[in-house]
């Protein structure tokens, strides 16, 4: 299985979740929203199911899917394959929360991002199998998508030649 992994969790909660402080309450507008193309949203689906099969098996909550952060994820998988980088941290400095609050300001108190980079081969299921198993062999990862403070979460898929860039967020709105 070849594919390469990142996961972040930054300051605040337990040292390891973005806090976003600017509460305004506003929920994302629906021009916020992009959507996804069908061979995008089949990868996306599936590695949402998939996560949450996992966090069902481990009687965790399991996370609603918010088509908005889903667009912000999309972005920066996008731009990740686009200027050829692999990181939660774009070259300009933006970090999970900052790609966030700026979208929609206020709608989560705490954030984390995955991020994973594998070659296109099977159908979705198998890919949102993959993903989610590399994720889960990794411990930052694993703590991520089994964090109980978060309930919402959003999957950018972008397919460049044959690799797929997944960027997972999380939000915590409670």
């Amino acid at each position: 299985m070849l594919g390469s992994v990142s996961g972040c969790f930054d300051v605040e909660i337990d040292e390891r979740v973005d806090r976003v402080d600017d509460r305004s309450g506003d929920e994302p507008s629906e021009e916020t929203v992009t959507p996804p193309d069908e061979r995008v949203a089949a990868y996306e689906r599936a590695i949402h199911e998939r996560v949450n099969e996992v966090r069902r098996d481990r009687d965790v909550d399991p996370l609603a899917y918010n088509e908005a952060i889903a667009t912000v994820a999309r972005e920066h998988s996008a731009d990740m394959a686009e200027r050829e980088y692999f990181s939660h941290e774009s070259p300009d400095g933006e970090g999970p929360a900052d790609r966030l609050a700026e979208f929609f300001p206020g709608h989560c108190r705490g954030v984390g991002e995955n991020i994973a980079n594998v070659r296109e081969e099977g159908d979705p299921q198998s890919l949102g199998e993959r993903v989610v198993s590399l994720w889960m062999d990794s411990p930052g990862h694993r703590e991520n998508l089994l964090r109980t403070m978060f309930d919402e979460e959003g999957f950018g898929v972008h397919v460049a030649d044959d690799r797929v860039v997944v960027t997972q967020k999380f939000c915590a709105t409670g």
